[in-house]
């Protein structure tokens, strides 16, 4: 069973919630690897009683109409607390923007707590993670990744800790006046608390950032940055950004418009089209979808020329023309970096097939026949490596199904078999 309520990213990064808000992933610099959290929660304190967001509350998740930007509420015992979890359009941070109302008998002191067990490229190993005194922001690492977590209110309480002997929710035995440990390293997580005064019957904010850098003065300096401005308007430019693709579209209707921004998130910002976001990271009960299949992504690719999204499926197809292949036919599966993704032995002939297919729709879309020209060697080749798999009587040769379950002679992967016919279009040679 599938346990998320949202998708959040920006070509980048990618991140999904659970039902209970927890962040079960979060992906970059690409969005298929490396993922960098084991866990990221927020908790609840009212009254020196502190609980994770997730136990005993009632949640209702939704996407902002016509963006990616999701709300997340929460409510238990009195008290909402909502929050917009998004990606920046154009800059490596995460946002989990807090609002907390409580009723009118509610009084006495409330804070938001962050607790994040980050395993740093998909690793328990070699991790470590450091409170910044200056910045009051913990920072996770390891190697040419960093993630600065801070907020836009001072810091009450921070810990920095190793994940040993199931230190997994219990962490106040490690926080003494508000301060606990300032390093940690191996499998590690850090805690941080800020405090929103008494709420009865008022509303509290804080903003927390999760920023990317390829150094710790990289992360920190985009932290900094972000909690100098508006909360607010890191929430108006995503939802603008997000209206804004959502207007392009050529074709109408609220599902409509809600596909095209879920598969929005799918495209890598180097080209590659993934199955889905990643919700079964160690394979326990598939081989995982954070890959790019060459039919899956073309399917994707023909939609957004259908409703008008050129660019996005133009940069698909410069993307497969650079990917490694077998005389002449595409692998089954790729990472984002075009690297060989994990196989199961054979070649499905309908992924190179559904790659001549969709570039052939796009370039009858586009008229783009620059584009069917700079690409006809490669066009040429893979069309070549497919006549190789039929018979003199016109018959395919058996290949892996669509799940991967079985060799045969498929009638799905027939029909995107592909001949060469002969003569050119405007220069470039053309298939179908």
């Amino acid at each position: 069973m599938i346990d998320a309520s949202g998708v959040f990213g920006n070509g980048r990064m990618l991140g999904v919630l659970n039902r209970e808000g927890d962040v079960k992933w979060l992906s970059w610099p690409m969005i298929d690897f490396p993922n960098h959290v084991e866990r990221v929660s927020f908790g609840f304190s009212w009254r020196r009683h502190e609980e994770w967001l997730g136990n005993g509350w009632k949640h209702q998740a939704s996407y902002v109409d016509g963006t990616n930007v999701i709300l997340l509420t929460s409510w238990r015992r009195g008290w909402r607390v909502s929050r917009y979890v998004f990606a920046l359009p154009d800059e490596d941070v995460a946002v989990f923007s807090f609002n907390v109302l409580g009723g009118n008998d509610r009084e006495g002191n409330v804070a938001i707590e962050f607790f994040g067990h980050f395993r740093v490229s998909e690793s328990e190993i070699g991790n470590t993670v450091f409170y910044d005194v200056e910045r009051e922001a913990v920072v996770f690492y390891k190697r040419g990744y960093y993630f600065a977590v801070g907020g836009d209110r001072p810091v009450n309480e921070f810990s920095c800790f190793r994940m040993d002997g199931g230190n997994v929710l219990g962490l106040r035995w490690r926080v003494r006046r508000g301060r606990g440990n300032r390093y940690a390293l191996g499998d590690v997580g850090g805690y941080l608390k800020w405090d929103l005064g008494e709420l009865s019957a008022r509303e509290g904010e804080v903003t927390v950032y999760v920023c990317c850098g390829g150094t710790d003065d990289e992360a920190i300096s985009l932290l900094n940055e972000k909690a100098k401005e508006p909360a607010r308007k890191h929430l108006e430019e995503a939802i603008d950004e997000g209206n804004k693709f959502r207007s392009r579209s050529r074709i109408a209707g609220v599902g409509v418009a809600r596909s095209l921004l879920a598969m929005r998130l799918l495209c890598d910002s180097g080209g590659g089209i993934i199955a889905a976001p990643e919700f079964d990271p160690k394979f326990q009960h598939s081989g995982g979808y954070r890959y790019v299949w060459g039919r899956d992504a073309t399917f994707i690719a023909y939609a957004f020329d259908v409703a008008g999204y050129h660019e996005l499926s133009r940069k698909f197809y410069v993307w497969c023309s650079e990917l490694k292949r077998r005389e002449g036919l595409l692998f089954q599966r790729y990472c984002c970096d075009g690297a060989l993704a994990s196989q199961w032995g054979e070649v499905q002939l309908d992924e190179t097939g559904a790659v001549l297919w969709g570039l052939r729709e796009h370039v009858e879309m586009t008229e783009d026949y620059d584009l069917l020209l700079t690409l006809s060697p490669v066009v040429e080749e893979m069309a070549d490596g497919l006549a190789r798999m039929v018979d003199d009587r016109g018959v395919l040769a058996p290949c892996f199904d669509l799940w991967e379950e079985r060799s045969a002679r498929i009638l799905y992967s027939g029909r995107l078999r592909w001949t060469r016919k002969c003569g050119e279009r405007d220069g470039g040679t053309w298939w179908h």
